[in-house]
């Protein structure tokens, strides 16, 4: 790791040396092969703004380690022609270079650093414990590790999508909370306009209901699986007896094996249930309106490892189960239309996440381009070696 480290540096130096920092923001993703939705609106308000905008955009995986060992040149190249630098997860590039990113107590226009980074994330809210929140637990890795590859170095600011969310965002960063700011996401304000459409809609008469199951990844092979138990165990099909619902399951890419599933989102927006344990998921189903139940028989196990930021047994106690059969009796009852679903526990769940009120559209573009002075074509030049 340490010679990785040497010859990225020097890489980056050497690009520092003969290639000019340009008004430009790079976008760098490896949560994906396909630029997000957030990156795609992000980089059409930055070049609105006077900014030239360069994606990049690959998942990093053992079969394509090659391969991407030559993407992180180029994306190194690009890194140091730019002013500002957007990345939605851990991205090695960034975190192994030694990088002068940091803004000045109180400075706003942090031209100066070398260069801007900014962390949006790439999921809402902060329901597990997650980044070096949950280091030394059996659902990561362990501290030892995560210095090694500096995970999480080299932020300049951090971006979360609520006030309530900001502590945790720090934690797991390891930053100061006062560099953690709860700005909207793009793909925020469209499940917003979703939401709100599908709520305009008149309610749907007869007809089966639409129930999503969408387990969270577990990581270590170890931990407890009950959505995955329940799913091989097979009671949830009475569920779907007499036509009275129809049944989606959902398991995570990496632990599907085999498993018949759809995309998560694709199916959430034509679901009218989802049932999840801790899938951050859940953030999407409150913008978009859908109701949502918590299967949690290991919460205990799970409070450990990796830990719970928002825990839905005490913010929402009537929507969590720990027993097969009552889930699927409050599964049944709303299929039937008997059950009365309590509102008022989700909207506090949902709180943990979102703030109040609506802000515009562009405002983490705003923000961004706040930090960075104004949007005029320049050219700085070669950084002196």
């Amino acid at each position: 790791m340490a010679c990785l480290r040497g010859l990225l540096n020097a890489w980056y130096r050497l690009c520092r040396a003969v290639l000019p920092r340009r008004n430009q923001v790079l976008l760098l993703s490896r949560q994906s092969d396909e630029p997000s939705y957030d990156f795609q609106v992000l980089a059409g308000q930055f070049r609105a703004r006077g900014f030239s905008a360069v994606v990049m955009a690959k998942r990093l995986s053992r079969k394509n380690a090659p391969a991407y060992g030559l993407f992180a040149l180029r994306q190194t190249a690009r890194l140091a022609q730019s002013r500002l630098c957007v990345i939605d997860g851990y991205n090695p590039v960034v975190s192994l270079l030694s990088l002068d990113v940091a803004p000045d107590a109180g400075q706003i226009d942090a031209r100066r650093a070398d260069p801007v980074v900014i962390q949006i994330w790439h999921a809402f809210g902060a329901f597990k414990a997650f980044g070096r929140q949950s280091t030394d637990t059996a659902e990561n890795c362990s501290g030892q590790t995560a210095d090694l590859l500096r995970m999480h170095k080299n932020y300049s600011w951090a971006v979360c999508s609520g006030e309530r969310c900001r502590e945790a965002y720090a934690q797991a960063f390891g930053m100061p909370v006062e560099r953690v700011v709860a700005k909207e996401r793009p793909w925020c304000f469209k499940l917003k306009r979703l939401g709100k459409a599908r709520r305009a809609k008149p309610s749907r008469a007869g007809g089966p209901r639409g129930i999503l199951f969408a387990p969270t990844l577990r990581k270590n092979p170890d931990s407890p699986r009950p959505l995955s138990e329940l799913y091989e165990a097979g009671a949830w099909k009475r569920l779907e007896d007499g036509g009275a619902a129809t049944v989606v399951w959902s398991f995570h890419p990496l632990e599907r094996k085999g498993r018949a599933g759809v995309s998560t989102l694709d199916a959430l927006m034509t679901s009218d249930l989802l049932v999840t344990d801790y899938s951050s998921v859940v953030f999407e189903a409150c913008l978009l309106g859908v109701p949502t139940l918590f299967y949690v028989p290991d919460i205990d196990w799970y409070r450990r490892s990796p830990g719970l930021n928002a825990d839905p047994a005490m913010l929402c106690p009537n929507l969590c189960f720990t027993d097969e059969a009552a889930l699927l009796e409050a599964l049944e009852g709303f299929a039937s239309g008997t059950w009365d679903y309590p509102w008022d526990e989700y909207r506090r769940f949902g709180a943990s996440a979102f703030d109040e009120g609506d802000a515009p559209d562009d405002a983490l573009a705003d923000f961004a381009a706040s930090r960075l002075g104004s949007g005029r074509t320049i050219d700085d030049g070669p950084c002196k070696a």
